[in-house]
């Protein structure tokens, strides 16, 4: 007798149980192969930059930003030539004036009475994610910037490996997954909103 599935001939309702079941696995399986492919561990050791404002206040925050871009730009070359984080630090030690004077410049330009101080250590960060990597919560090496009091909302990113060197903090990147793309295919919408 032939046990395959014939035209007419109904499915026993177990052996359609375990189908399903069968299937779900599969699904599942691939759900959590996904999961491990899209969120690696940290490939390097990286060297953050952190800005704290002022204060809360819109003026200290926009002005943040601009200290941010210009201080990004102006040490972006110099950390792409670095081949790990400790060539990293050395390059922003070796640049701290640099820094400060941009940050200062920045905020002369912009009419501000106070100043930046910069100075490199540990600190504590949350966890970030950028594309498929997973940055944990903990100490990492970072330069901190401190504008005026440094008593307002702060902005990090990570600049070695460069992530944060080109558009503002990922935001023109688009990050693409063989998954994703076959889920929105399947279903017409993507897996995650």
């Amino acid at each position: 007798m032939h046990r395959g599935i014939t035209a007419g001939v109904k499915m026993p309702q177990t052996r359609k149980k375990r189908k399903y079941v069968f299937l779900f696995l599969i699904c599942a399986a691939i759900i959590a192969a996904a999961g491990v492919i899209m969120f690696s561990p940290v490939p390097v050791k990286p060297f953050r930059i952190h800005i704290l404002a002022n204060s809360d206040g819109a003026a200290d925050q926009q002005v943040k930003l601009s200290v941010r871009d210009a201080v990004i730009n102006a040490c972006a070359q110099g950390i792409k030539d670095c081949k790990n984080a400790a060539q990293a630090e050395e390059y922003i030690r070796n640049n701290l004036g640099i820094i400060i004077e941009t940050a200062d410049g920045i905020l002369k330009e912009k009419g501000f009475a106070y100043r930046a101080s910069a100075t490199v250590g540990k600190y504590r960060f949350p966890e970030r994610t950028y594309g498929n990597v997973v940055y944990p919560q903990g100490e990492y090496e970072a330069v901190r910037i401190m504008l005026g009091e440094g008593k307002g909302a702060n902005w990090w990113c990570v600049i070695f490996p460069p992530l944060c060197l080109s558009g503002q903090d990922g935001a023109d990147a688009r990050y693409t997954s063989l998954f994703a793309e076959l889920w929105e295919d399947i279903f017409g919408e993507p897996p995650i909103r």
